[in-house]
């Protein structure tokens, strides 16, 4: 109501003990798989368009590079022992699919990749643990 009816009290901001984040660059969405569930999908929804977008890249090429525009944690009592941190666990007829994290997993709803690669493609490409699949190796963490 104050601040309708133009009445609000303005307070400045402190000028001692302050501090700055610096500016984000793109290197700033890289997915660390080994990380648990919740920070990568935070890191994708604070990243998302407009932004660049959260990547992983496969065998740590740079021109393998793979942006996770949509993802939500997937079921935690899933944790496919037998499988990486960074691999796709299940690939769906939609062509969504899940990835294992450092503690559960992830649901990616839509992604791309090079060569206009979309969600689709890409669970097509790489499969999952009902049949062969990659794993995006060489990610640091």
């Amino acid at each position: 109501p104050s601040l309708l009816d133009g009445t609000i009290k303005l307070k400045p901001q402190p000028t001692e003990g302050v501090s700055f984040y610096p500016k984000r660059s793109a290197e700033d969405g890289l997915i660390y798989w080994n990380d648990s569930t919740a920070d990568i999908y935070n890191l994708i929804r604070t990243v998302t368009r407009p932004f660049p977008g959260a990547f992983t890249l496969l065998d740590d090429d740079p021109n393998q590079n793979y942006n996770i525009w949509h993802a939500i944690p997937f079921d935690t009592h899933l944790l496919w022992p037998d499988a990486r941190s960074g691999e796709i666990v299940e690939v769906f007829y939609d062509g969504q699919y899940v990835v294992k994290t450092g503690d559960s997993s992830l649901l990616v709803i839509e992604s791309t990749g090079p060569h206009g690669l979309t969600s689709n493609d890409i669970g097509r490409r790489f499969g999952s643990l009902n049949m062969p699949r990659k794993k995006w190796e060489g990610l640091p963490g």
